[in-house]
């Protein structure tokens, strides 16, 4: 019994709240138009209050500067018309929808598109004072201007402007909550793959427009700092760099291997295939970028690469005519033929002495046979050593040692000669004129009115001396240069490239 009568009450008590709250909307509505501004007096100014939660970036459009940022706009403001004693009625809150009452016309003033409002039904929460809370959740599509130089270590600036389009100040004044923790927030739930939010700041001014002179419009300007997650870009800057690397290493490659150059001809077009995939991510820009500049360095270098080997393979490998006479006037022919002649006779001379050292062995008195067993001994063979070196100093074998210092001293007294009889010869004859008998010397050098019957195609066979020396020249002096470049080329690249990548912040 007692609890039909609790329950009766209860749907007394519910029944009388529909219908205050029935008699409240009627009254409030009745004479209510939302078309007008809800001020006691038309020439007082209504505040607004104007605060903006972040809950995601939704689309980073790069290629056309645009970002997609859901985010809740929150307003707060009171509408003098919407009033109510709440002692009259047993209700201090009522939910209206946004059709029914006048709503201030804040708007994103640099957007991009019309707001995507995700809610299917948007209502107002209104207090019995008049005050007036409205949450719009909305994705803004607004333009932010990128600056690239530092890409992909960049840092974006994008600024959101929110103001009334048609009210000036002397009738709505858009201003920032008091609080400021309410004044602008990053939700909890925010994220994002390339972007994350280094900062945040609110500034509040007025402007003017062309539209009306002398009258200012309150601004909200909300500014975020962006930062780029460069672990994808970062990825194919390693793999680049690898690529670089390798093409340093086919550079240890001797220069007169075809595959150096085969080899390397590939890597700037790999390079190449890399730098169009990021290509499509960004707009296309005035400017070169950190990521142009590293793209640029790493194709020039293993460009260079190629070009220098396939240049040093044809520089000493090809015998034409030619490369004969451009280099032919640069040298002296001369000079190269003493040298040539010369380090025969310093040859000769050497295997002259390595033959007087082996007879001087043979000639000593030493017997082999007392000093040791087995050659295998390595003990005794130790003592075979050292007993050469004491048979050395003995008489015997300094008289030995003095023969062959006057032979070496006649064979230094013979280059001298030799040396005198060359100068001699290259001053009095034409160096068209000069054969290898005038050295009284063995040059294998292969006459030009000799007839191959050998199908042989080597170059070399039907070389003159004269031809030969200058290309020996030149293979010289490439390969000397190209010794350099192996050298400097990943010196300079690694100090270009730690400077690009000093820019991470």
């Amino acid at each position: 019994m007692i609890f039909k009568n609790l329950l009766l009450l209860n749907l007394f008590f519910f029944t009388t709240s529909l219908n205050e709250e029935t008699i409240l909307r009627n009254e409030l509505t009745s004479s209510y138009n939302k078309y007008v501004r809800p001020v006691e007096n038309f020439e007082d100014s209504l505040e607004i209050r104007v605060g903006l939660a972040v809950q995601n970036i939704e689309e980073f459009d790069q290629k056309k500067e645009t970002m997609d940022l859901n985010v809740w706009l929150r307003m707060n403001w009171k509408d003098h018309l919407l009033t109510w004693n709440s002692s009259n009625y047993n209700v201090t809150f009522l939910s209206m929808n946004v059709d029914n009452i006048w709503t201030p016309d804040v708007e994103l003033l640099n957007a991009a598109s019309k707001p995507n409002i995700y809610i299917l039904d948007e209502a107002l929460n209104l207090y019995n004072d008049g005050s007036i809370f409205r949450s719009k959740p909305a994705i803004f599509k607004f333009a932010c201007s990128l600056d690239l130089h530092e890409f992909p270590f960049d840092i974006q600036t994008c600024t959101m402007k929110f103001g009334s389009w048609t009210y000036n100040n002397d009738l709505m004044n858009v201003l920032p909550y008091e609080d400021i923790s309410k004044q602008i927030d990053v939700l909890p739930t925010f994220s994002h793959s390339e972007w994350g939010i280094n900062s945040y700041s609110l500034k509040n001014y007025n402007e003017s427009r062309l539209c009306c002179p002398g009258k200012n419009f309150s601004i909200n300007e909300y500014t975020f700092e962006l930062q780029r997650y460069p672990h994808y870009y970062k990825l194919s800057m390693g793999m680049t760099i690898s690529l670089v690397i390798v093409s340093f290493i086919i550079m240890l490659m001797k220069p007169d291997n075809v595959s150096r150059t085969g080899t390397a001809v590939f890597i700037p077009l790999t390079i190449l295939a890399l730098q169009l995939t990021i290509a499509d991510k960004i707009t296309v820009v005035g400017y070169y970028t950190l990521m142009d500049n590293f793209f640029l360095c790493c194709f020039i270098t293993s460009m260079f690469v190629s070009i220098e080997s396939g240049l040093i393979f044809s520089l000493i490998t090809t015998k034409s005519n030619l490369i004969y006479n451009t280099f032919c006037y640069v040298f002296n022919i001369e000079l190269l033929y003493k040298k040539y002649i010369l380090s025969i006779i310093n040859n000769k001379a050497r295997r002259e002495k390595h033959d007087i050292f082996i007879r001087r062995l043979q000639e000593s008195n030493y017997d082999r046979s007392n000093d040791f067993i087995e050659e295998s001994d390595f003990e005794s063979t130790i003592d075979v050593l050292n007993n050469i070196r004491n048979t050395q100093e003995s008489d015997e074998n300094m008289n030995i040692n003095q023969n062959i210092n006057q032979h070496l001293s006649q064979n230094t007294l013979d280059l001298e000669n030799n040396e005198t009889m060359i100068n001699s010869t290259l001053t009095n004859r034409k160096f068209g004129d000069l054969k290898p008998k005038d050295f009284d010397m063995d040059i294998n050098i292969v006459d030009k009115n000799i007839v191959r019957v050998i199908n042989f195609d080597n170059e070399n066979l039907l070389l003159s001396l004269k031809q030969k020396l200058v290309f020996d020249r030149i293979t010289e002096i490439f390969t000397f240069a190209d010794n350099i470049c192996r050298v400097l080329l990943p010196i300079i690249f690694v100090i270009y490239i730690s400077y690009i990548m000093s820019h991470e912040k």
